[in-house]
């Protein structure tokens, strides 16, 4: 392929080779079984994390509703 542009001022490097390669069509490279790779954490890692962090949320809620003290000036 060729191309000219304007203000070039060489014209030695105006050839470039393009090479196409045969995928599987899973459109990113993926496993070999055709799915989408896995990238990331896992999902029941996340999931159990956020899980814990209401439990204790809510828990510390609790605690310190029980708790409350009256001020008295």
């Amino acid at each position: 392929m060729t191309t000219r542009l304007a203000g070039d001022p060489s014209e030695g490097n105006d050839i470039a080779t393009i090479t196409v390669k045969a995928g599987t069509g899973t459109g990113g490279g993926g496993g070999g079984d055709g799915g989408l790779p896995v990238t990331g954490a896992s999902t029941g890692l996340i999931a159990g994390i956020g899980g814990l962090l209401l439990v204790a949320g809510v828990g510390g809620y609790l605690v310190a509703k029980r708790r409350r003290t009256r001020f008295v000036a």
